[in-house]
C-alpha cells in the first residue's frame, strides 16, 4: 500500500517536494484515483489501467462501461478522470492563442487543429470569440455530442457572446466519420445563426467542419487541407 512506501516515494509527497513533472504517469494517475483496492495500491491500480488501455490517451478516451469493468474503478473515479482530462485540454487550448488576429480561415484551422486531434471520437462545437479588431478573446467548447451529432442551443451561444463582449465569432464542429462535407442541417444552422446574430450586431464569420485531415468552410465553401 502507498502508506507503507518510503515518504519520498509517495506520489503526493513526491509532487510537493519535486514538482509534478518528476512523477511518472502511474504516480500522477494514482493521485487522481486516491485509493486502490484490497491488496492493490493506487499506484498498482494506475499501472494496471495504463497497461490495459495502452497509455494515458486511450485511458481517458474510454467510456464509462469500458472503464468500470476494471475492479476498483466506479463512477466517481471515471468522472474524476474525465474532469481532469477536459481541464487539461481546455488549459492547453486557448491561452497560447489569445490575442492573435484571425485574418483567414487557415488561422482558425491552425487553432482548432490541436483540439480536434484529441477529440476525434465524438462531435463537439467550438466557438472562437473575436473583438472588433478580429483578435481572439477566447475559445470555448459550447456543445458536446456523440459520435454522430451535436445540438447547439442558440441561447447558450448568445449568452457566451455577451459574456465575452465579442463582436464576431467563428464556429467549428468536427465529423468523426471523416466525411468533410457539411450536412444540410449544418448549412441550415449556419444561415439561421448568421441572420439571428446580425440582430445583435455580431458577425458569424465562418462555420468550419473539421475532420482528421481536412476542413470545410461553409461560408467560403472551399475544402482546405489542414496545415501541417
Amino acid at each position: 500500500m502507498i502508506k507503507n512506501l518510503p515518504q519520498a516515494d509517495r506520489p503526493r509527497e513526491k509532487l510537493l517536494s519535486k514538482g509534478a513533472r518528476a512523477l511518472s504517469n502511474s504516480e500522477l494517475l494514482a493521485i487522481l484515483l486516491r485509493q486502490g483496492t484490497t491488496g492493490q495500491s493506487a499506484i498498482g491500480l494506475a499501472q494496471k489501467l495504463l497497461e490495459t488501455f495502452g497509455g494515458v490517451v486511450n485511458l481517458f478516451k474510454a467510456d464509462l462501461d469500458t472503464l468500470t469493468r476494471t475492479k476498483g474503478i466506479g463512477i466517481t473515479a471515471y468522472t474524476q478522470l474525465q474532469a481532469a482530462f477536459e481541464l487539461a485540454q481546455r488549459a492547453n487550448l486557448a491561452p497560447c492563442h489569445t490575442g492573435m488576429t484571425i485574418q483567414h480561415t487557415h488561422d482558425a484551422v491552425n487553432i482548432l487543429k490541436n483540439y480536434y486531434q484529441q477529440h476525434q471520437d465524438e462531435e463537439c462545437i467550438v466557438c472562437l470569440f473575436l473583438d472588433s479588431r478580429l483578435k481572439l478573446i477566447n475559445l470555448e467548447v459550447i456543445a458536446q455530442g456523440t459520435a454522430t451529432e451535436t445540438t447547439l442551443y442558440p441561447r447558450t451561444l448568445i449568452k457566451r457572446i455577451l459574456h465575452h463582449n465579442a463582436t464576431s465569432i467563428i464556429l467549428a464542429h468536427n465529423h468523426p466519420s471523416g466525411v468533410c462535407q457539411p450536412s444540410q442541417q449544418d448549412i441550415a444552422l449556419t444561415h439561421q445563426l448568421h441572420s439571428m446574430l446580425r440582430n445583435i450586431d455580431v458577425d458569424l464569420l465562418d462555420h468550419i467542419v473539421v475532420t482528421a485531415d481536412q476542413c470545410y468552410s461553409i461560408m467560403l465553401k472551399p475544402t482546405i487541407s489542414q496545415p501541417q
